[in-house]
C-alpha cells in the first residue's frame, strides 16, 4: 500500500496540517494564525516549516516499509540532517547526510519479518521534509497508534531539536515517546517569549504542556522586554488553556553564562522566567541548571546547544518532574 492523504493524516503525528502537492506531502506544526505570526521575519518562518516532532507511526504486519523524502534548507540553520525508525520501541534505522545541499534525496527501508509490530519514523527536525512516498509492502494489517496523551511543546533552538543528529533524542521527541503522547513541537531556533503564538489556542487540547524560552531573551533583549514577553507569553497561556499543567522549563547551562546583559546576570534572566510562571498555579517550575551536565563536551557547540548524549540528560530530568503529575 503506498499511503495516500488519507492514510497520511492517520499514521501522522505533532502535525496540525498535512498537504499533498506534485512534489508529495507537507506537514505543518503550527496553525495558519501562528504561520502568519511568523510570516514577516523570514528566518522564523523558514523554520516554521521545519518538520521537529513529526513523525509516522503504525501497527502493521509489513513486510518491509520504504520511505522516499526531499530535504530542503531553511528549517534550521543546520545543514546535517536524519531520519530515524524504531520497531517496537527499538531504534533500527538511522539514514540521511551531513550536507542536504549535496545530498537533498533521502531513501530509508525499513525490514519488518511479517508479524504485528510497531513501528515509528521520526522525521528529520531540522530541515523542511517533503515525503514523495511512504509505502508499506505486504501487510494484510495497518493500524494507526493511538496515544494515551496530547502535548505542545514552546522553546527555541533546544526544543526545535538543535542539535540532534538522532532525532529520536531530542527532548521533546523522548518526552513524547515516555509519556505515550503525541507531541506537537512549537520550538523555532533563536525565538524568545513570543505572545503573538497564543492569540488563539491550538485546534488540539493538551493533558500537558512545557515552554522553554529565555536564553535567547537574556541573551538579546533589552531592559524589561524578557519581564514583559515572558508575564504576558504565561497569561495568555493559562487563560488559554486553564487548568493543564504547564512545565516552565528555566534556562539550561551555558558556558558564556557569566556575561552580563541588558537584562542583567544569568541568574537575573532565569528569575524573571520564574516569576512570570509562578504568576499561574497551573505553572511547575523546572529548573534548567538541573537538567544537563555543566560540561562543554555535553553540547554540540560546546557552549549552548545540547548534543545527543545531553538531551538524554535533559530529558530524563524533566520527566522525573513530569512524572509526579503523571503516572501511567
Amino acid at each position: 500500500m503506498i499511503a495516500d492523504l488519507e492514510w497520511m493524516k492517520k499514521l501522522t503525528h505533532g502535525a496540525v496540517k498535512i498537504t499533498a502537492g506534485e512534489e508529495g506531502f507537507q506537514f505543518y506544526r503550527f496553525t495558519e494564525q501562528q504561520m502568519a505570526a511568523y510570516e514577516p521575519i523570514r528566518d522564523f518562518y523558514g523554520k516554521a516549516h521545519a518538520a521537529a516532532g513529526i513523525r509516522f507511526d503504525l501497527r502493521t504486519d509489513a513486510e518491509k516499509i520504504l520511505l522516499s523524502c526531499s530535504l530542503q534548507r531553511g528549517g534550521s540553520s543546520r545543514v546535517f540532517s536524519y531520519v530515524d525508525a524504531a520497531v517496537n520501541g527499538v531504534l533500527v534505522q538511522h539514514t540521511g547526510t551531513e550536507d542536504l545541499r549535496k545530498e537533498p534525496d533521502l531513501e530509508m527501508e525499513i525490514p519488518l519479518d511479517g508479524k504485528l509490530n510497531t513501528v515509528t519514523i521520526y522525521l528529520s527536525g531540522l530541515s523542511i521534509v517533503t515525503v514523495k512516498k511512504l509505502e508499506i509492502i505486504g501487510a494484510k494489517q495497518i493500524e494507526p497508534v493511538a496515544k494515551k496523551r496530547t502535548m505542545i511543546c514552546f522553546g527555541d533552538s533546544i526544543t526545535h531539536g538543535y542539535d540532534a543528529v538522532y532525532p529520536s533524542l531530542a527532548y521533546p521527541n523522548q518526552l513524547a515517546d515516555a509519556l505515550d503522547a503525541e507531541m506537537f513541537n512549537k520550538g523555532i531556533g533563536a525565538e524568545i517569549f513570543n505572545p503573538a503564538l497564543l492569540d488563539e489556542p491550538d485546534p488540539v487540547t493538551p493533558d500537558l504542556i512545557t515552554v522553554a524560552y529565555g536564553t535567547n531573551d537574556w541573551s538579546k533583549c533589552k531592559t524589561g522586554e524578557l519581564e514583559q514577553n515572558a508575564t504576558a507569553f504565561f497569561d495568555r497561556l493559562a487563560a488559554l488553556y486553564p487548568g493543564v499543567p504547564i512545565y516552565a522549563i528555566l534556562p539550561l547551562w551555558r558556558k558564556d553564562m557569566h556575561r552580563v546583559t541588558e537584562t542583567g546576570t544569568f541568574e537575573d534572566g532565569r528569575e524573571l522566567v520564574r516569576k512570570a510562571a509562578e504568576r499561574h498555579p497551573q505553572c511547575r517550575i523546572i529548573d534548567g541548571m538541573q537538567l544537563t551536565p555543566h560540561v562543554p563536551e555535553f553540547y554540540s557547540d560546546l557552549y549552548l546547544h545540547p548534543n545527543d548524549l545531553g538531551f538524554m540528560f535533559m530529558a530524563q530530568g524533566i520527566l522525573k518532574e513530569i512524572r509526579k503529575d503523571f503516572v501511567d
